[in-house]
């Protein structure tokens, strides 16, 4: 029986293909040309457990016939399918190493690889640098494919699947980029949306009052939009549309509403987008305008976060990381001089004045695919006692 201590099961076969790295130019031309380095094995795998926060990355990993080897990383929802060398979602060096073909310690047939985090990375919830150097052996499987888990310096921990087929997919990154790019699915439980044919965006009204805003297409090709920011919608007393820090009421004639927006859809990948869109609010339910108020906002001392509290008992927690807009929805109780904040079942703030300075202070966590993120929040009396 093969060793526990085997990491992966891959097929040692290797292929000779095009658009590997540049050959080198002699230093003479009486000396013979060097060997063109091709790519032997190409490797692809994604990771998507945090796309619904804005994290969605396909890596491409080349080993090359000089013994070299590059880890490449596209995040798909930057929406640049421009040439890889400028293109910001784009990154070459997220690793760089060797392989060979060799022996493992039991005198066993392997190939043996070693990936440095390079320089093009950083991890997307911090900002900081990973740093790592990663060794893989990889054996011959049954049915000639091949594939292995790796690290990935995107969240400390992070790894994908990385799959070949035996072939060379993408001949060059531009390519690798055009078959990954964003693709739009269009939301089933949208009850109207909003065109604005100039800009070729689209702003969905969904029934969970959340509104999407999807841009690069038109109304005639749907499969084309690209999402790039998720606000909200209410409608009591008016129509108002919120997007970002932006919250924008719409002028409604009959069923028709106009709306005129301006956001930075791209968070620094290109220039703000002003539209004005117009559609058929039939179906947008109106409300009672005294039913649900704002009591209360929390804002932390670096205005990186907030706390909204609502007069119906719900809650929303919103932060700001790496770049992009996250958040959560809640409820919250006030009782006995105790703040109680859930999201489900999960109670996250359990809080009570303080005795002395009546100061009301409180850490709220917040979580994604396992990175904890914590918010401290505080008030005084002449303020919670509104809640």
């Amino acid at each position: 029986m093969k060793k526990t201590t085997i990491l992966l099961a891959c097929s040692a076969m290797f292929l000779a293909a095009c658009g590997g790295k540049p050959t080198p130019t002699p230093a003479e031309s009486s000396e013979p040309a060097p060997a063109e380095v091709t790519i032997s094995q190409q490797f692809v795998g994604r990771y998507d457990e945090m796309a619904s926060f804005g994290f969605d990355y396909w890596a491409i990993l080349n080993l090359y016939s000089d013994g070299t080897l590059q880890l490449s990383g596209y995040q798909v929802l930057s929406k640049d399918t421009s040439d890889y060398k400028e293109n910001k979602g784009f990154s070459y060096d997220w690793g760089h190493g060797n392989w060979k073909v060799g022996k493992d310690e039991e005198g066993d047939d392997a190939t043996i690889m070693s990936i440095t985090y390079g320089k093009d990375q950083t991890n997307v919830m911090t900002g900081e640098p990973n740093v790592g150097t990663f060794k893989y052996t990889l054996y011959p499987g049954a049915n000639g494919a091949c594939s292995f888990t790796c690290n990935l310096p995107i969240v400390s921990g992070r790894e994908a699947q990385m799959v070949s087929d035996g072939t060379v997919q993408f001949a060059d990154y531009n390519a690798f980029i055009q078959a990954k790019k964003y693709a739009f699915t269009e939301p089933t439980n949208a009850i109207a949306h909003l065109d604005s044919e100039n800009a070729h965006s689209r702003i969905y009204l969904l029934d969970d009052h959340k509104a999407l805003w999807v841009h690069q297409g038109s109304a005639d090709n749907i499969a084309s939009f690209s999402e790039f920011q998720t606000g909200s919608w209410s409608n009591a007393g008016s129509l108002v549309l919120t997007f970002g820090s932006e919250s924008k009421t719409a002028e409604v004639t009959g069923t028709t509403a106009t709306v005129t927006l301006t956001y930075d859809p791209y968070a620094g990948y290109s220039d703000p987008v002003q539209a004005t869109f117009t559609g058929d609010v039939a179906n947008v339910p109106a409300e009672d305008p005294s039913e649900v108020t704002l009591k209360y906002t929390f804002t932390n001392t670096e205005g990186t976060a907030s706390y909204k509290m609502y007069s119906d008992g719900t809650g929303r927690f919103d932060c700001k990381a790496g770049g992009y807009d996250l958040g959560e929805d809640s409820t919250w109780s006030w009782a006995s001089y105790t703040l109680i904040i859930k999201v489900g079942e999960t109670e996250k703030v359990h809080a009570s004045p303080d005795g002395t300075t009546y100061q009301l202070s409180f850490t709220y966590t917040y979580s994604v695919a396992g990175h904890d993120m914590p918010y401290s929040f505080s008030c005084g009396a002449d303020a919670y006692m509104q809640f």
